[in-house]
């Protein structure tokens, strides 16, 4: 059992993936979150493979790389959270293209993605600005991006 989240984004192109909807965020549900890891496991899918993703250090600063940590979103390019696969047991007779949008199902699983996760909001003016410090200095402030928009990310 692997006690830990994992998250699979795209293709190794950057591509989703079709035509079986594997990306998203799976969560060990049948675990406790204080018996998980905090930190996803990053997967990639190519050529009928499943691979891990790993985040390489640069040759930043030791103050520069503390500043900065690396981030994963959880969001998709339209900012809507990606799908969590397995949250609910939907039963044998459900119809899988017309699934009803149920706030208190979507509450549910942004409770339980904050229990199993270290979540973030970082403002999207800093993150197509290229500037993620957590320093409010380094935002950008000449960005048509409304300052109210996060991204929701998980820190690894």
């Amino acid at each position: 059992m692997v006690r830990r989240q994992y998250s699979v984004l795209r293709d190794v192109d950057g591509y989703p993936l079709s035509p079986i909807p594997f990306g998203g965020v799976y969560l060990p549900l049948e675990c406790s979150p204080a018996e998980c890891y905090k930190t996803p496991l990053l997967l990639a899918y190519d050529r009928s493979h499943f691979t891990a993703v790993v985040t390489m250090a640069t040759g930043k600063s030791k103050k520069e790389a503390s500043a900065m940590r690396d981030i994963v979103p959880l969001t998709g390019p339209e900012c809507d959270l990606l799908p969590m696969h397995f949250f609910v047991d939907p039963g044998k007779d459900v119809d899988w293209n017309n699934l009803p949008e149920d706030s208190s199902t979507m509450k549910s699983v942004i409770n339980s993605v904050h229990n199993y996760l270290e979540i973030k909001n970082i403002p999207l003016d800093q993150i197509q600005s290229g500037r993620l410090c957590p320093d409010e200095s380094h935002a950008s402030t000449n960005s048509s991006v409304s300052q109210n928009f996060d991204v929701t990310v998980v820190s690894l």
